[in-house]
């Protein structure tokens, strides 16, 4: 009776409806409509109990701190509503838009309505400024390969990859894409598990692949120094490059140092991670080639085109609007270039280590490579500390899986584990695909 009377002076009708989260909190996933202020409450239960874990996991994902989180949700009626976590406690609370509050939910071990219960939490405004939602549950789990290195194709643990690197969505089938680098191929891995092999014999080591529009594959070989194709039918062939150097131009004539990974948009334009040249490299669909950012010379710097400055750039993903996301591995930084070449920092700094903040306040170790959503959020394999992490527009980054040891143990969150974290891809529905050189698997983050 309670909660019905909040509902009614709250004013919203025979529901709250949270905006979809998409719309709200940066891409995650649109979690449905929740009937009271008490099933925001259950929603956090959900996310951390349900799942495998405690609100203290719930706290990890919200609370870039480690210590407590808030986090508002624009509600279709106008205001907003507020969940402040702390330790094991968690309150809920409805604010109208002038941000005075409506009601108050709490629980310490058990929930209850008072609103004094929540006089042991510190409210916080009722503005939408709080960290994400994960993009989805966190909960990684195996979807092929057995751990052993081989050449084996099958079902799930049946089959075997050898240093599995990059990973792509083919947007004709949906199936996923697998560059192996010690077995030179390109395996193809159904949604349900089944692993085939679609393309063999790749030249010079190849190593980070993506897919164009039309299903044609690119992918970067580390010690030819170029980019390969493979058509549809699993023909591949060099499309550019072949010698060590700088030069742009057409096709052969131009040169890359290193090549590490690829990336394509909309239009067919393929981008190249130019690693010993510390440029990032762009390919016509007709194989013209020109730089579109970086100097040459190792360094830091934000600036457009020549003015930017790259070490070691790695992964790299392009979102809706064309702007490329880099993995630049050697500044522990996650760069942003847009169209035109304009270069920003998205999130990290120099120093690396582990911390989850905003933007340059935010470390990584060793970030090999980045997915981006269609809501513009960032993934990136942390490979220095064995975590996936999620940046969102804005430049939150969040951990969304990985506890930080080495190892291959599927679960929720920080229950997970991983090692040799290489390429990473997102569907439109939000599942996550990896690519583990080291475990040799393919994992799946849901």
């Amino acid at each position: 009776m309670e909660l019905l009377i909040v509902i009614i002076v709250i004013g919203i009708l025979a529901t709250i409806s949270i905006v979809a989260y998409g719309s709200v909190q940066g891409g995650a996933r649109d979690k449905g409509t929740l009937s009271d202020l008490d099933g925001v409450a259950s929603e956090l239960t959900r996310y951390g109990v349900a799942n495998g874990g405690t609100l203290s996991q719930v706290l990890a994902w919200y609370s870039p701190s480690g210590t407590n989180a808030n986090i508002n949700f624009s509600i279709s009626a106008g205001g907003v509503i507020d969940v402040v976590v702390s330790g094991t406690n968690y309150c809920v609370r409805g604010y109208n838009t002038s941000g005075t509050t409506y009601k108050s939910l709490a629980t310490a071990a058990t929930k209850g309505s008072s609103d004094g219960a929540c006089s042991v939490l510190t409210p916080s405004s009722a503005a939408v400024t709080a960290s994400p939602l994960p993009a989805n549950g966190g909960v990684v789990t195996t979807l092929a390969g057995s751990g052993t290195s081989g050449a084996l194709n099958g079902t799930g643990t049946a089959a075997q990859f050898n240093y599995p690197t990059g990973i792509a969505i083919d947007p004709m089938s949906g199936s996923l894409y697998v560059l192996e680098a010690n077995n030179d191929d390109v395996r193809v891995v159904t949604l349900s598990g089944v692993v085939t092999t679609f393309s063999t014999s790749l030249p010079g080591s190849p190593w980070g692949l993506a897919v164009n529009p039309s299903g044609l594959i690119y992918y970067a070989t580390t010690f030819s120094s170029s980019i390969g194709q493979v058509t549809t039918t699993g023909a591949s062939s060099i499309f550019a490059g072949g010698t060590y150097g700088s030069a742009n131009g057409t096709g052969l004539a131009a040169q890359f140092s290193r090549t590490i990974d690829t990336a394509t948009d909309n239009s067919g334009n393929i981008y190249v991670a130019d690693l010993d040249n510390n440029l990032i490299r762009k390919i016509t669909s007709t194989g013209v080639v020109t730089t579109l950012a970086g100097s040459g010379v190792s360094g830091s710097a934000n600036g457009t085109g020549a003015a930017a400055q790259f070490n070691g750039p790695y992964g790299l993903s392009v979102d809706s609007s064309g702007n490329v996301y880099v993995a630049d591995s050697g500044n522990n930084m996650i760069r942003k270039i847009t169209s035109t070449g304009v270069v920003t920092t998205l999130a990290g700094q120099v120093t690396a280590g582990y911390a989850n903040a905003t933007g340059t306040a935010a470390k990584f170790s060793n970030p090999n490579n980045t997915a981006v959503d269609a809501s513009g959020n960032v993934y990136v394999t942390d490979s220095g500390n064995n975590r996936i992490r999620m940046i969102t527009p804005a430049g939150v980054v969040t951990t969304l899986a990985g506890s930080g040891a080495a190892g291959n143990a599927n679960g929720t969150g920080a229950a997970a584990t991983f090692n040799g974290l290489s390429g990473i891809v997102v569907s439109s529905s939000g599942v996550i695909y990896i690519s583990e050189y080291a475990t040799n698997l393919i994992r799946k983050i849901q």
